[in-house]
């Protein structure tokens, strides 16, 4: 009888041990642990990205030419596009810088191109270097010009151009008549004309240009 009850408490405590066993590699399983706060990462700020830039041409035509300097291939390029056979006298020809559209790029007036001047005066060309190259500005096939002057007043950006002429009426007087242009892209119109008197009688602004020295 007594061994039966030894046997029985033994059986118990084996029972109890397994259980107390078992309990523990469940919670060792069933635990979490408490991880460490992340840390701070550095706001770390992005330059926004490179666009084209949209100011004026970095360097303008007259960039390159002063006076007695070699006038720049690519304007002389564009010159020869108006057959004109006096290249090699360019030197002669007649140059003005003027910012014309107010962006900090100036534009070149040229003139005194042999092969274009009449008893009314001279071709005038107005070339603007841009990104895709130069451009003339001016509607030089029916321009003849004694003398240019760029006014203060714009027009869509661009500088009203007042070209002074010599012209001759029916009674074949011999008149000084002035012609505005303003800006219509993407060249200069004729806007209006003006008298000023007998050719020899009229007096020319004090801000013109000459084109024929």
């Amino acid at each position: 009888m007594k061994a039966c009850t030894m046997i029985r408490l033994l059986g118990l405590l084996l029972l109890a041990a397994c259980w107390s066993s078992c309990s523990k590699n469940n919670a060792s399983h069933t635990s979490v642990s408490e991880e460490p706060p992340e840390k701070t990462r550095p706001v770390v700020s992005l330059e926004p990205e490179a666009v084209n830039p949209t100011g004026p041409v970095a360097g303008s035509v007259f960039d390159v030419v002063s006076p007695n300097s070699p006038m720049p291939k690519d304007v002389l390029q564009a010159m020869a596009q108006y057959e004109i056979k006096s290249l090699a006298q360019h030197n002669l020809w007649r140059t003005q810088a003027t910012d014309i559209d107010a962006d900090g790029s100036k534009e070149l007036l040229i003139a005194n191109v042999f092969e274009w001047c009449g008893s009314g005066g001279c071709g005038v060309w107005l070339w603007q270097r841009t990104r895709k190259g130069l451009r003339n500005l001016l509607p030089t096939e029916n321009i003849l010009a004694e003398a240019v002057v760029v006014e203060d007043s714009l027009t869509n950006g661009y500088h009203n151009i007042r070209i002074y002429s010599r012209r001759f009426s029916k009674q074949q007087e011999s008149l000084l008549v002035s012609d505005l242009y303003v800006w219509h892209e993407p060249k200069y119109v004729l806007a209006s004309s003006r008298k000023h008197g007998k050719y020899l009688q009229s007096s020319l602004p004090d801000s013109v240009w000459k084109v024929v020295p």
